[in-house]
Parts: C-alpha cells; sequence; structure tokens
C-alpha cells in the first residue's frame, strides 16, 4: 500500500543525515526537496571534493531502503 511522504522527510531523517555523515563526512549535502526530486548542495559538494555522481548514487541507495520509498534512482543514471 502506498503513503505520502512529508515534505521535510529527507531533510529531517535522522538514518539519511547519519549515513552522509559517516559516508562522507558531511550533513549539509541535501539543499533542498520538492516532491519527488531531491536536490544536492553544489557548494557543499565542492567544498567536500566530492563528485555529485558518486553522492546521488549513494543517496538513491539509502533512499531504497526507506519503508516508504518503492524506487529511487540518480540522476547520473537517468543520463546514461
Amino acid at each position: 500500500m502506498g503513503q505520502r511522504v512529508s515534505v521535510d522527510h529527507f531533510r529531517k531523517s535522522e538514518s539519511l543525515t547519519a549515513a552522509f555523515t559517516q559516508r562522507f563526512g558531511r550533513r549539509d549535502l541535501i539543499m533542498a526537496h520538492s516532491h519527488p526530486y531531491l536536490y544536492l548542495n553544489p557548494n557543499a559538494l565542492r567544498e567536500a571534493g566530492l563528485e555529485a555522481e558518486a553522492v546521488e548514487r549513494f543517496l538513491a541507495e539509502q533512499i531504497r531502503q526507506d519503508d516508504g520509498i518503492a524506487h529511487a534512482i540518480a540522476r547520473a543514471d537517468l543520463l546514461i
């Protein structure tokens, strides 16, 4: 059965924040959420020396673990 995800679900998600902090050492990589999209913070990526594609793929992987999400795909994978 489907369900709606609140607008600030991903910004307030402690598990997502913890995963980003553990993997990349940053809590500020997600800049915004406009259903159904998440936007990465380009300044934070640049400061950390991270490639957007790697962060996108990690984010999609983490989101797929959320009980309320059926599927998530990284922008980079759509461009292939």
